[in-house]
């Protein structure tokens, strides 16, 4: 049978109709940037069945049924290169769309972390350290305008008064004793007047006026014991008697759960020269 060249048939021809559309977008995850976002965009009017492939620059590969992706750099990974999503459609040939990424995935400098918004800071804030609450504090506390604290100067003048009475009564020099310490009274009397009010109402639970109390007394008992220990001759029940007050101050400062006690060698750990 001969053809005509005048003869038409009719037969199916196959669209590939999903389209990747480009292009493809890579962004950092807020706070993270070790966890990137790709998505593309599709066209795909008669629904075709799809999927889609992806390689990221680190090795590892992925596959989704939808265009978007979140991924996880591990830290150290390679820092640069390209990521490639591939539309795969049976019939169909593959379509390729490719971003170029570079991350900030790294480990964070020794004595440093990653804020909320993925930057290496420092572990404590400058000046500041943890406190038992694991709150950052100030390392010292600090007056208002950054100068003089009347409040700083009267609370270190009565620990200097203080821990001078109790050595001129360890060595038993009672009138020089007396004056010294009814004048270190009188101003801790102002301190608590001028920065401790009405806080030291409830003094067994005031724990600002407490810890001071606390770090002063101890570090007359230190001072007493070491004459002691080098030999000066003194009345060692004062001692005793120092050391008795520094134990039921620690005690009010655990039933008043004032928190970590403070070190007097560790200035950081002071507390504020004023109750709040």
């Amino acid at each position: 049978m001969l053809c005509n060249p005048t003869d038409t048939t009719t037969f199916p021809v196959i669209e590939c109709s999903p389209q990747l559309i480009g292009p493809l977008n890579a962004s950092q995850k807020s706070g993270d940037p070790c966890t990137w976002i790709f998505s593309a965009q599709v066209s795909n009017p008669n629904n075709a069945t799809v999927s889609f492939e992806w390689s990221f620059q680190d090795g590892t590969t992925a596959s989704t049924s939808l265009p978007q992706v979140e991924h996880t750099y591990t830290l150290g990974s390679i820092s640069s290169g390209i990521t490639t999503i591939t539309l795969k459609s049976q019939g169909c040939p593959d379509q390729s769309l490719t971003a170029m990424v570079t991350h900030n995935c790294f480990p964070c400098p020794p004595g440093q972390h990653r804020d909320s918004s993925g930057n290496c800071v420092d572990e404590f804030p400058k000046n500041q350290h943890r406190d038992a609450n694991g709150n950052c504090v100030p390392d010292m506390p600090q007056p208002p305008n950054g100068g003089f604290s009347i409040c700083c100067f009267l609370i270190l003048l009565w620990g200097i008064l203080h821990m001078a009475g109790g050595s001129l009564l360890y060595f038993g020099l009672w009138i020089p004793a007396i004056i010294v310490s009814a004048v270190a009274t009188i101003v801790l009397g102002i301190w608590i007047g001028v920065c401790c009010w009405p806080c030291a109402l409830t003094f067994w639970r005031c724990c600002t006026l407490l810890k001071w109390v606390l770090m002063i007394n101890d570090a007359l008992v230190i001072s007493l014991f070491a004459l002691f220990a080098l030999g000066a001759s003194g009345i060692p029940w004062v001692i005793l008697a120092f050391g008795s007050v520094s134990t039921i101050v620690r005690i009010a400062l655990a039933a008043s759960n004032c928190g970590s006690i403070p070190n007097i060698f560790d200035p950081r750990t002071w507390p504020a020269c004023s109750c709040p």
